[in-house]
């Protein structure tokens, strides 16, 4: 009898470690399964965030794509929103603009020039108002957009053009005179529908 109690019992610690060590070493798919989840998640996530910017970039392009094309044509407007003085910025409350259609200019500008008064009335602003060929017109290629330039001539006097266009249509705008001190604006380039609207009216037509 005093034999067989050693077997018994090394026969139940042999049968009683594997299960203690399966107990163990079993996975915790719960934690797999999350854990899976999560990854495909992320994946899908970065996935989603890599078409969106695809899908943005391309709607960029396609929708800046005509800036070169009515540059080309020599037909498009500007829309003026800022003037910049020596002592500071004004922001405009009414909408001016400058008109390039088939290579001819046509503008009612705000002015701070040689012949201004002491003060600028934003309600009553003094004008400078252009209706004259474009000269010496030329397109260059920028880091940033493109640079336009070209030359009015007026009685007795000589205006200079020159627009820096940003990709997003942004416009510095600085006009050069050969009578008035210079002067800068800034605004936004437009798509003109119709080249038979009159300037007047243009304002309220454009693109």
């Amino acid at each position: 009898m005093k034999k067989i109690l050693p077997i018994i019992a090394f026969t139940a610690l042999i049968t009683f470690v594997p299960k203690s060590a399966s107990a163990e070493t079993m996975p915790n798919t719960s934690f797999q399964t999350d854990s899976t989840k999560n990854k495909v998640n992320q994946i899908e996530k970065s996935q989603k965030d890599r078409d969106e910017k695809q899908t943005k970039k391309r709607k960029k392009i396609e929708d800046k794509a005509w800036i070169p094309e009515i540059l080309a044509e020599k037909t498009f407007a500007i829309e003026i929103d800022r003037l910049f003085l020596p002592m500071g910025i004004i922001n405009l409350r009414h909408t001016w603009l400058m008109l390039v259609r088939d290579g001819h200019v046509e503008a009612g500008l705000p002015y701070w020039g040689r012949y201004s008064a002491p003060n600028l009335s934003i309600d009553h602003p003094l004008v400078v108002e252009v209706d004259a060929p474009v000269t010496d017109y030329h397109v260059d290629t920028t880091r940033k957009g493109y640079e336009v330039n070209f030359k009015l001539y007026q009685v007795g006097e000589t205006l200079e053009v020159e627009l820096r266009i940003d990709k997003d249509g942004y416009v510095s705008f600085y006009l050069y005179s050969s009578m008035r001190s210079d002067i800068r604006y800034s605004g936004a380039i437009k798509i003109v529908p119709d080249k038979s609207i009159p300037f007047q009216q243009m304002s309220d037509q454009l693109w």
